[in-house]
């Protein structure tokens, strides 16, 4: 039995090509977000404006330059 010097590689056995400001892994092709002077991922991204939205959804829309009409 001989070994192959030049096995076939899997992409999927690679591991990931890095890792955002939240430890969570960024994959090859994948988009990140620069937010606050910090890379993350979609998923860390998509996390943090789910949470906002709970939060302050007022403050999402100012930062989407959204007017606001408040009727008392």
């Amino acid at each position: 039995m001989s070994l192959n010097p030049y096995p076939l590689r899997d992409a999927q056995d690679a591991g990931p090509a890095a890792r955002d400001a939240d430890g969570a892994e960024i994959w090859r092709g994948e988009t990140t977000f620069r937010w606050e002077g910090r890379e993350v991922c979609r998923e860390t991204f998509v996390a943090a404006v789910e949470r906002l939205l709970r939060e302050d959804p007022c403050q999402v829309a100012l930062e989407m330059g959204l007017d606001m009409t408040r009727y008392d």
